[in-house]
C-alpha cells in the first residue's frame, strides 16, 4: 500500500503490462465461476481493446445526442421508479429482473469464493447464484440480437455501409446504423479472430457490472446527502433550472455547484476504502527501489487519503461548497480506478457519467414524460413565431433584428440578457395583447417584460420562446381632477415620474428610475411614500387580458375579487395593459446619499435605524434606506439614503442619520423626485450579473446586530469575486405604513401588521459580479448569508414570514409566504379567470401559485 505523491505517481504511469487492474479485477470477481463461465487475460489488449474504444471514443463521440434521451430515459424511470431501457427487451419483465439480479449474484458469488477451497468453487458458485439464473437468462434474451447483429458486420456485403462515425479512418468502421454501445462493442471487436457471441455476450455483461455498480452507488450517496442537506437540494436544482433556461442541452461544466456537490459526495462517501489496486504481472520496482514481486498486489488507501486533514480542511464535515473553492479533487487522489483506467471526476472521463448524475438526482418528483428534443422545440416556437407574424406582421422580431435587440439590451441582469426567445413580440394596443394570446392559445412557452428588473434568468424573457415586450404600451394621462393617473406597463418609473413633475403631482413607485411600473405594482412595491402604503394600494383600475384573450376592466366594484388578487398577485393572473393610480401633490424633496466607514459608525447606524423605525411619533413625511455594502479596496461601508417628502433640507426626524460622525461624503440636497430616483438607479445599472433576495423580521436591534455580524463573516467567501458588489438594504415598514396600507384597502402581500407592537424592517440584497465562471461562488454565498440571517433572526423570535415578490431569489416562496389564505385565494381566482393554467404552464418565469394539476 502505498501513499506518497512519487508512489502514486509511479503508479499512475505503470504500463499495464506490468501493473494490471484487469488481473485485479479477474482475481477478486472470479469471473469463470461467477459469470458463467466468460473470462478474460491478465493484460488488456491481448484479445483486442474494443470496449476500450467503444466506450472512450463512440460513446463519447455520440454522448451529445444521447443525453435528450437519457434525460427522458431518467424522467420516466423516475416517474415509474424502475426503468432499464427503451428497447423490446427492457419492456421484458423477465430480463429486468434478470438485469438486477446479475450484478448482485456476481458479488455474493465473487465474496463467498474468496474463502472457498479451488475444488469446490464450481459447485459454491453454481449454489451462490442459483444456478447462474441471472446470466443464463440475460444470454437468452441478448443471444439471438447478438448473433444477428455479429452475422450483419461479418457478411461481405454488410447489413449497411460501413463508416467512420467521426470521420477519422483512423476510428474503427460501424457496420450498422445501431446507435447503442452493444453495436459499439461489436464494431470494435477483433476482426482477424472474431469474437464467438457466447465471448461477445459475457464483454456486454461484464460492461454492465462494471457500469451499473459504479454509477449507482454515487448517485446514491450523493442522493442521500442532498436529503439530508434539503437546503442544498433546492439550491442545486435551481441551478440546474436556471442552466436549462439558456439551452435545451445541460453542459456538466456550467453546473459547478452541482459538480461540487457530488464532488463532495464522494469525497465522504468514497466507493471502497481501497482504491487503485494493480497486480503485478511481472516485478515492478519503484524509483526508490521499493519492490513489488510478481503476483503482489499495489493499491492506495483512498478512504483514508480523502480524509486526511492536511489535504482537507475539516475532513470529517461535509461542505457542498469545498470544490467551488478548489475547483477540483487532488489530482493524486483518485476516486475511481486509477492511471489509464481512470473516471476521477476531475478528468475528462468524468462528462460520461456527470450529466446523469446531474439530471437524476436533481430531478423534480414529478417528471414529464413527454419530453421534446432540442430541434422539436426550436421548430414549434418557429412555427408559432410564424402565427404571430402573421397576425401582427409590424410587432413580431426575430434575433439580430434593431427591435428584438433592443429588448434584450433593456434587461436590468445579464443574467436576463442572454435569454434568446426565438421572437420577440412587441404590442401597441390591448387589442393586440388580445390577439397575441388567442393566436398562442397556451400552446407555447411564453414570457413577459414590463421593465424587466428582475435579477434571475426566466423572469421577464425566455429561451426559445416568445417574449412579448410591453415596452410600446407606455402611454400615460392625468385625469381632468388630476386625482388619478393611468399609467401603461411599459413606462419606467423615472419617466412617470418626469412626467407628474409638470402637474406637482407623485404617485409612490420605484426607487430606482429604471424600474418598470408593470412588475413593481404587481409586486406590491415599497416606497418612500409612508403615509401612501404600498404601491398596489394606490391602484384604482386595472386593464386585464386574460389568458382566453378577454379584456376587463377591473375595479372595486366590477369583478372585485380579481381587483384584490391584482394587488400582489404578480404575473400569474393575466397581462395588465393599464394601471390607474391615485395621486398626490408633491412639489419637492429632500435627500440623497450619505457615505459612513461601517467600524466607527456600526453602532450608531444600528441604533440610530432601530429608534427611527420604532418612533411611536412617526413623521410620515420621512423615510430612509440603509445599506450595509463591501467592495475590494475599499471594505465595508454604511450607505444611508435620507428622503424627504417636503422642500425642507434635514429635517429633524432625519437628524439621527445625518448627525454620525465621520462621514466620507454627502449628496442630500433639495431635488425632485425623478432625479431622486435616476441618481438611485445609477448605483445598480445594466448589464451586471445580478442576485437578489429578500427577507423581514421585527425591528429589533439584537436582530441588526446579529445580521450586521452575518455580512462581515460572509465577505470572506466573495472577497476574491471580479466585479464584486455586496450589499445589504434595510428599509423600515413602520405601523404607520401599514395602517396606511389598510386605509387604502389593503392587498394580497401578508405582511404581518402590528406584530407584537413592533415595526417591521425589510432586507434585500443586490449582490454583483462580472463573470460567469463566479456565479455558483456568489450564489453559494449569498444563499448562507440568507440562511445564516434567518436562522439568527428565528433565534430571537423576530423573523417574519413576509418574502417580497420584487426581490426574492428563484429559491425563494413569496407567494406562500402571503399565508395559506391568501395563496388560497389566489390559486382560486386563477382557476376561474384562466381555467386552463396558461399563466401557470406556458409562463415558467416569475413566482407561481403552487396550483396542483387535477
Amino acid at each position: 500500500m502505498v501513499t506518497s505523491t512519487r508512489h502514486v505517481q509511479e503508479v499512475t504511469n505503470a504500463p499495464f503490462q506490468q501493473l494490471s487492474l484487469h488481473a485485479v479485477a479477474k482475481e477478486i470477481l472470479q469471473p469463470k465461476y461467477t459469470m458463467y463461465g466468460f473470462e478474460w487475460k491478465d493484460q488488456r489488449g491481448i484479445e483486442g481493446t474494443g470496449f476500450v474504444r467503444a466506450l472512450r471514443s463512440l460513446l463519447t463521440a455520440h454522448l451529445p445526442s444521447l443525453l435528450p434521451s437519457l434525460r427522458t430515459i431518467i424522467a420516466e424511470g423516475i416517474e415509474s421508479e424502475v426503468w432499464l431501457g427503451r428497447t423490446d427487451r427492457a419492456q421484458n419483465n423477465e430480463f429486468n429482473a434478470a438485469a438486477l439480479e446479475f450484478p448482485q449474484a456476481v458479488v455474493l458469488a465473487a465474496e463467498v469464493l474468496r474463502i472457498t477451497p479451488q475444488c469446490l468453487k464450481p459447485f459454491v458458485a453454481r449454489i451462490a447464484t442459483s444456478g447462474h439464473r441471472a446470466a443464463r437468462t440475460l444470454m437468452k434474451h441478448l443471444g439471438p440480437v447478438v448473433q444477428a447483429r455479429l452475422e450483419a458486420r461479418n457478411r461481405p456485403d454488410g447489413a449497411t455501409k460501413p463508416v467512420h462515425p467521426t470521420g477519422n479512418t483512423d476510428e474503427p468502421m460501424l457496420t450498422s446504423i445501431q446507435v447503442d454501445c452493444m453495436q459499439w462493442l461489436i464494431d470494435t471487436s477483433p476482426r482477424k479472430i472474431p469474437w464467438t457471441p457466447e465471448r461477445m455476450i459475457g464483454e456486454i455483461l461484464a460492461l454492465w457490472f462494471g457500469s451499473v455498480h459504479q454509477l449507482a452507488m454515487t448517485t446514491t450517496y450523493a442522493i442521500q446527502d442532498l436529503c439530508l442537506q434539503p437546503f442544498w437540494m433546492q439550491e442545486t436544482r435551481s441551478e440546474l433550472y436556471r442552466v436549462s433556461q439558456l439551452s435545451s442541452i445541460v453542459d456538466p461544466e456550467s453546473l459547478p455547484l452541482l459538480d461540487a456537490f457530488i464532488q463532495e459526495s464522494m469525497r465522504v462517501n468514497p466507493s471502497d476504502a481501497i482504491s487503485g489496486r494493480r497486480k503485478a504481472i511481472e516485478p515492478f520496482r519503484f524509483s526508490d527501489g521499493l519492490l513489488v514481486r510478481a503476483g503482489d498486489w499495489v493499491c492506495l488507501p483512498q478512504q483514508a487519503m480523502l480524509r486526511d486533514e492536511r489535504l482537507y480542511s475539516q475532513p470529517a464535515r461535509f461542505d457542498p461548497t469545498r470544490f467551488l473553492r478548489r475547483q477540483k479533487l487532488q489530482d493524486l487522489w483518485p476516486v475511481w480506478g486509477l492511471g489509464n483506467a481512470t473516471c476521477e471526476p476531475t478528468k475528462p472521463g468524468r462528462n460520461a457519467t456527470q450529466p446523469k448524475h446531474s439530471v437524476t438526482i436533481t430531478y423534480p418528483r414529478k417528471a414529464s414524460r413527454a419530453r421534446l428534443s432540442l430541434a422539436d422545440i426550436q421548430r414549434k416556437f418557429a412555427a408559432m413565431c410564424q402565427k404571430l407574424e402573421k397576425a401582427l406582421p409590424a410587432n413580431l422580431h426575430y434575433a439580430d433584428d434593431v427591435s428584438y435587440n433592443a429588448t434584450l439590451a433593456a434587461y436590468w441582469s445579464t443574467q436576463e440578457q442572454s435569454l434568446r426567445p426565438a421572437c420577440v413580440l412587441t404590442p401597441s394596443s390591448t387589442l393586440e395583447v388580445s390577439v397575441a394570446l388567442k393566436t398562442m392559445a397556451g400552446a407555447c412557452r411564453f414570457a413577459v417584460k414590463s421593465g424587466g428588473h428582475m435579477a434571475q434568468a426566466g423572469a421577464a424573457n425566455i429561451q426559445d420562446g416568445v417574449t412579448i415586450d410591453l415596452r410600446n404600451l407606455n402611454r400615460s394621462s392625468v385625469s381632468t381632477d388630476r386625482s388619478t393617473v393611468t399609467l401603461g406597463p411599459g413606462l419606467r418609473w423615472g419617466q412617470v415620474y418626469s412626467m407628474l413633475a409638470a402637474y406637482d403631482l407623485a404617485v409612490p413607485g420605484g426607487r430606482s428610475a429604471q424600474v418598470g411600473v408593470g412588475g413593481y405594482l404587481l409586486g406590491g412595491g415599497s416606497s418612500y411614500f409612508i403615509d401612501h402604503g404600498f404601491g398596489c394600494d394606490n391602484v384604482v383600475a386595472y386593464e386585464i387580458v386574460l389568458a382566453s384573450g378577454a379584456v376587463l376592466n377591473v375595479t372595486a366594484e366590477a369583478h372585485e375579487d380579481l381587483f384584490k388578487g391584482l394587488k400582489g398577485g404578480s404575473s400569474n393572473l393575466g397581462i395588465v395593459t393599464s394601471f390607474t393610480l391615485r395621486t398626490f401633490e408633491l412639489k419637492g424633496i429632500w435627500g440623497g446619499n450619505i457615505f459612513y466607514l461601517a467600524e466607527p459608525t456600526v453602532d450608531q447606524q444600528l441604533r440610530a435605524f432601530n429608534q427611527f423605525s420604532g418612533n411611536n411619533e412617526y413623521d410620515v413625511n420621512a423615510a430612509v434606506q440603509m445599506s450595509i455594502s463591501f467592495s475590494p479596496g475599499v471594505g465595508i461601508v454604511f450607505v444611508n439614503q435620507p428622503f424627504y417628502a417636503l422642500p425642507q433640507v434635514n429635517p429633524a426626524a432625519l437628524q439621527p442619520f445625518t448627525n454620525i460622525q465621520p462621514q466620507l461624503g454627502n449628496q442630500t440636497a433639495l431635488n425632485n423626485l425623478a432625479a431622486f430616483a435616476i441618481a438611485g438607479g445609477a448605483q445598480s445599472p445594466d448589464g451586471a450579473r445580478q442576485m437578489t433576495w429578500a427577507l423581514s423580521f421585527e425591528n429589533d436591534l439584537r436582530t441588526l446586530h446579529a445580521l450586521y455580524a452575518a455580512f462581515q463573516a460572509s465577505v470572506a467567501s466573495i472577497a476574491h469575486v471580479a466585479g464584486i458588489s455586496w450589499s445589504l438594504t434595510l428599509e423600515p415598514i413602520p405601523e404607520a405604513f401599514l395602517r396606511a396600507s389598510a386605509r387604502l384597502g389593503g392587498n394580497m402581500l401578508g405582511v404581518p401588521t402590528n406584530p407584537r407592537g413592533n415595526s417591521l424592517v425589510l432586507c434585500d440584497s443586490s449582490f454583483t459580479w462580472t463573470t460567469e465562471n463566479d456565479t455558483a461562488v456568489v450564489r453559494s454565498a449569498g444563499l448562507k448569508l440568507l440562511a445564516d440571517i434567518s436562522k439568527s433572526a428565528r433565534q430571537l423570535g423576530t423573523l417574519t414570514r413576509w418574502v417580497d415578490v420584487n426581490h426574492a431569489d428563484y429559491t425563494q416562496d413569496p407567494i406562500a409566504s402571503y399565508g395559506s389564505a391568501n395563496q388560497a385565494f389566489l390559486q382560486d381566482l386563477s382557476r376561474r379567470y384562466d381555467p386552463t393554467q396558461v399563466f401557470q404552464r406556458a409562463v415558467p418565469g416569475g413566482f407561481k401559485l403552487g396550483l396542483k394539476r387535477r
